[in-house]
């Protein structure tokens, strides 16, 4: 399936990015795009509504279908994954991973 391959690709994508981080010292969360929970924190009460968050902040609406909440890309329509990492990198460290991958 489209979504179970979307998710294997961000997670070890997210694996990676967690891994650079730790060795400088960084904090980094990855969070489950499919029940919003941390992944390395079974204990944690926390959960995101990712298609929420996505919603909210880059302003991509959303649809309903048996119970789940589809979002739709400008571009890609409804072929994404939305995926969410948090951290405490600088940005100007970010962006610089982000423009060698």
């Amino acid at each position: 399936m489209e979504k179970q391959r979307l998710k294997e690709e961000f997670l070890i994508l997210s694996k990676r990015i967690k891994l650079t981080c730790k060795k400088q010292g960084s904090l980094i969360a990855i969070i489950d795009p499919q029940d919003g929970r941390p992944i390395d924190s079974p204990a944690s009460q926390l959960s995101f509504d990712v298609i929420a968050v996505v919603h909210q902040l880059l302003n991509f609406n959303y649809y309903q279908i048996h119970g789940c909440k589809v979002l739709t890309h400008p571009i890609q329509q409804t072929a994404i994954y939305p995926s969410l990492l948090l951290s405490d990198v600088d940005i100007t460290i970010t962006k610089s991973w982000f423009q060698h991958l």
